[in-house]
């Protein structure tokens, strides 16, 4: 686990009603759903649970904030340096053309 988004929340709020709300911002934002969620172990009291299908998960940190993991963020990356490649591709032989 590299990759994520680290979310500040209400720590006054339900657990499970700020891991709900990470997850909604999560999937605006990203257009995807993480592949877990994080809190401080105090919050899970001993056992994980599942929010919206997200796996929540004991990590060492502060109360009020929430880490979710990035999905796969290896081959999103490696998707989109083929796009890239593909492109400058196309470019160099649209510009090839014009010679």
């Amino acid at each position: 686990m590299n990759t994520g988004m680290l979310w500040q929340c209400d720590s006054k709020k339900p657990l499970r009603e700020r891991v709900e709300e990470a997850v909604k911002y999560y999937q605006r934002k990203y257009g995807s759903d993480p592949e877990a969620a994080y809190v401080n172990p105090k919050l899970l009291e001993g056992h994980e649970m599942i929010v919206d299908g997200i796996a929540v998960k004991p990590m060492r940190l502060p109360i009020s904030l929430l880490w979710l993991e990035v999905a796969d963020a290896a081959k999103g990356i490696e998707r989109r340096s083929a796009e890239l490649l593909q492109q400058g591709e196309q470019a160099l032989t649209q510009m090839e053309m014009r010679l």
